[in-house]
This record gives C-alpha cells, structure tokens and sequence, in this order.
C-alpha cells in the first residue's frame, strides 16, 4: 500500500473539469452549513425540515471522483 501511495503522490493526477469546479467556486455558509458553492447553487432539492445539519452537508457536499489518486489529489488542495 505505501509503494501505491507513493506512487500517486508521484504522479499526481490532475483533476476533472467538474472538481477543478469545486475547488475554484469555494464554499458558502447556509444556514449554519458549510457547503460547497458550486454544488450547492446547482442544487435544486430543498432541506427537509427535521434533517440535521450533518445529513444536509453531506447530501449537498456528495461528489463523485473517478479514481483514488484524484480523490487523493482533491483533498490535498482543499486546504
């Protein structure tokens, strides 16, 4: 597992268009949530009144990412 890491931390892939997206929008606070901005304008689905502000993050911040070493590569530029 190291030597595959390792690998990727190499040759870090480059991200998709749709999570460079992302990452560039940043994030907006709404109603005590942090969400990201561009998911979270494209979003047309309204909070259920009794969902916790857990459950609305993490329906709203859900990505899809298309392999581990983009996944790895995202969460490195989030800071």
């Amino acid at each position: 597992m190291r030597g595959y890491l390792s690998h990727l931390q190499a040759h870090e892939p480059a991200l998709s268009p749709e999570l460079s997206n992302v990452l560039v929008s940043g994030f907006v606070e709404e109603k005590d949530c942090v969400l990201f901005a561009s998911v979270a304008r494209a979003s047309t689905v309204a909070r259920d009144v009794g969902q916790d502000d857990t459950g609305y993050e993490c329906f709203i911040n859900h990505l899809h990412v298309k392999s581990l070493g983009e996944a790895l590569a995202f969460a490195r530029r989030l800071d």
